[in-house]
């Protein structure tokens, strides 16, 4: 990280504009007087100007009013995905496989990885056309017959 550039929004918000301009140039591959790298120079220093009326923002705005519960959904959803175990099949699959007796663990390996790759695709179409929500309920209603959810209710 200590050779990277700073960005240009971290320079402008620090009010150096000609640091700024510099950076955005080198990123652009253009020169720091070309119209469209002072267009979005204009751009960011505005947005900045607009973040400041807003007021001050601290990271415990996180864990306040509605943010918490939405922030304690999605870490319980991400804890709760890689609880499923599909990580390890991704990445000691062959070994595993191998060492429960499958000859061709590679190919299996590959299947394995199709069919992650494919059933990807009608769960972002899922999600895309129904929403998060509505799918969250329907996957919690579809397991009613386990008792933690019958007892929930």
């Amino acid at each position: 990280m200590l050779i990277l550039p700073e960005t240009p929004r971290y320079l402008i918000k620090q009010g150096h504009p000609e640091k700024a301009a510099a950076s955005l140039s080198k990123l652009r591959r253009l020169p720091s007087n070309d119209p469209a790298i002072i267009d979005e120079l204009g751009e960011i220093q505005a947005n900045h100007e607009y973040e400041l009326t807003l007021g001050k923002a601290t990271y415990l705005d996180c864990f306040r009013g509605g943010v918490l519960k939405r922030l304690l959904t999605g870490c319980l959803l991400q804890g709760l995905q890689q609880l499923t175990g599909i990580n390890f099949i991704f990445y000691y699959g062959t070994q595993y496989f191998k060492n429960s007796g499958i000859k061709n663990e590679f190919v299996i390996s590959m299947i394995t990885s199709a069919v992650n790759v494919v059933s990807t695709l009608p769960g972002l179409y899922a999600i895309d056309k129904f929403g998060r929500r509505p799918l969250l309920f329907w996957g919690g209603k579809s397991h009613k017959n386990f008792p933690f959810f019958q007892n929930s209710r």
